[in-house]
């Protein structure tokens, strides 16, 4: 016999935006204290894998529905989870659905400012990008692809291999190679930075 209710419809997820939280402020007390339960950490990922009932996580881990369902308790009392819309049982019981509240949670740890830090690696990461940029760059405009009379130091032969000099390597390991030295300009470019 089939059921009048639509057992589990899927949520539609409207997740805010990660949540950045300072280690010494109260909202960090509150996050922690609720995650220090390894059960309560584990009911916790499994919500974030997919928006789900007490009764799935109760049933999956083999723990009693009370005792998961405290430990949602716990998360939604801490801001870590939220309803975010109800399945039916096979007997027509509402049973709440339960989803993360954010995309992410990132802990932070500084001295200065949230903000301070949060703009201080998104500017290393742009600095990275660029002298990682101009670093494939440069090294690609070295190659000269079969220009007889390039200036190129770097060229290819007809079994597509790249040779410079009396080196002579696979494209894939070149692109790599190109990678790499790039990234290390970047690195490079962003001691750089911290220096001036």
């Amino acid at each position: 016999m089939s059921s009048i209710f639509p057992l589990k419809k899927k949520p539609q997820l409207k997740l805010e935006d990660p949540d950045v939280i300072e280690l010494g402020s109260e909202e960090a007390e509150v996050v922690l204290d609720a995650l220090s339960s390894k059960t309560t950490r584990e009911v916790f990922l499994r919500i974030y894998e997919d928006p789900c009932a007490v009764s799935d996580i109760a049933s999956e881990t083999g723990n009693s529905i009370q005792n998961i369902k405290y430990h949602v308790d716990k998360l939604q009392k801490a801001g870590l989870i939220k309803v975010t819309g109800t399945w039916y049982s096979e007997t027509g019981n509402e049973m709440n659905v339960y989803s993360p509240l954010n995309e992410a949670i990132v802990l932070v740890a500084s001295h200065k400012s949230v903000e301070e830090t949060l703009h201080r690696v998104v500017k290393s990461l742009g600095i990275l990008a660029v002298f990682t940029g101009l670093g494939v760059y440069g090294l690609s405009s070295l190659m000269d692809f079969g220009v007889e009379e390039g200036a190129g130091i770097m060229t290819t032969d007809a079994g597509n291999l790249v040779g410079l000099g009396p080196l002579t390597m696979s494209p894939t390991i070149f692109v790599s190679l190109v990678f790499v030295l790039g990234l290390l300009a970047g690195v490079f470019g962003i001691y750089l930075s911290k220096q001036i």
